[in-house]
């Protein structure tokens, strides 16, 4: 091997079986720093549950170094810092909060948010011994790895501003770099194979939003449920609900069943790609009026698919959204419902939001937060 090579270890353990954000987050920038920087070695920290999943979805890419701690784990904090120096690494990434807290190799890590240490309630589900024990794991543990780190990432202003607020040391050595986009989105999927994967999912022929949740509080999904009760029996819409069937789940299919709402709200759980294009795709629009989130993916994915998006008036949702979205009071089930019920009636309301959706997901891409991320190695040396 060339010694010049340089050698950058990704720590990839953030990413589950199940993609979410995160999941999203890592694989992306790590597709496109492989294909933007060949010149380069990149190994990927991975967990060992995941590797058969995270080989398939990045192909010949980077070399995958399997790991048995989880990214929330102090043992795997103390002792994944040995781990990388021993990889001979020039320089690690950590992609998902944290950075081993004793590490000879420079680091940089990407922390998406301040959610843990300022709305810990939402993250928990009221849990107070779960929400004590990661309060104090981010407080303790990631504040450390964030003295450490040479450079921290966030991944929207508004983030930024709500770490700042809790560790005003890091202003001199963090940097927003936001999210990007996949390209699929902007592909609709075959006519005849939409078809058939909205039919697997009880939509065939139906009009529906497309709800976005990990059954955790800060999702708010229970408001969701609540505010399409009051607009479902007077339209013909249904509300499908993606992703992680975790948190508060059960809760959630109670509320839905005492609602009497088992007809109209379908739980669908995880669907691959190509399902959720096809969702997004011939969806009424995107609900996700969610309490806080660093970025919110999913308003980018909408756009660029040409669905229109109801989403928050707070946290990084406006940042992102700009003026091409409907944003709404997230603890109101009342401007929810409104909203749900606007894009359901008004037809002109949503081509105009579609077109100005799919202009500001223009501004996003992954090469541009990869050629960022880049510019950041390089500074480091």
């Amino acid at each position: 091997m060339d010694t010049e090579r340089k050698r950058v270890v990704l720590d990839g353990r953030g990413i589950a079986q199940e993609l979410d954000g995160i999941g999203r987050y890592s694989l992306n920038l790590a597709r496109e720093l492989i294909r933007l920087d060949p010149r380069t070695e990149y190994l990927m920290l991975v967990r060992h549950e995941a590797v058969p999943r995270v080989r398939e979805w990045l192909g010949g890419g980077p070399r995958l170094v399997p790991v048995a701690e989880g990214h929330m784990s102090v043992p795997g904090m103390l002792r994944l810092g040995r781990m990388v120096d021993r990889l001979g690494a020039d320089l690690y990434h950590g992609m998902m909060a944290f950075h081993p807290l004793v590490m000879r190799t420079p680091g940089i890590v990407t922390i998406p948010d301040a959610m843990w240490l300022n709305q810990p309630a939402v993250q928990a589900g009221g849990r107070l011994l779960r929400m004590a024990a990661g309060w104090l794991f981010h407080e303790v543990f990631v504040g450390a790895g964030a003295r450490v780190a040479r450079r921290v990432v966030t991944i929207s202003e508004a983030a930024r501003t709500e770490l700042l607020a809790w560790w005003p040391w890091l202003r001199d050595k963090i940097e927003v770099i936001p999210c990007g986009v996949d390209d699929r989105f902007a592909t609709p999927v075959a006519p005849e194979r939409a078809a058939s994967l909205l039919e697997q999912h009880g939509l065939a022929g139906r009009r529906f939003f497309v709800h976005p949740t990990n059954g955790k509080a800060y999702k708010n999904t229970p408001r969701v449920v609540e505010s399409f009760g009051r607009i479902c029996r007077d339209t013909d819409t249904y509300l499908a609900l993606v992703g992680r069937q975790a948190g508060e789940w059960e809760r959630l299919q109670a509320q839905v069943r005492r609602a009497g709402l088992a007809d109209r709200v379908l739980a669908l759980g995880n669907v691959d790609d190509e399902a959720l294009v096809a969702l997004m795709h011939h969806a009424v629009g995107l609900v996700f009026p969610s309490l806080v989130e660093g970025f919110g993916l999913p308003i980018v994915e909408a756009m660029q698919a040409g669905t229109a998006v109801v989403t928050s008036n707070r946290s990084s949702m406006p940042e992102v959204a700009g003026d091409a979205a409907l944003l709404v009071d997230p603890e109101s089930t009342a401007a929810i419902a409104a909203a749900m019920r606007r894009l359901s009636d008004d037809a002109p309301l949503r081509e105009r939001l579609i077109a100005s959706g799919s202009q500001r997901a223009a501004r996003y891409s992954w090469e541009r937060v990869a050629r960022d991320v880049l510019a950041l190695h390089e500074r480091m040396g």
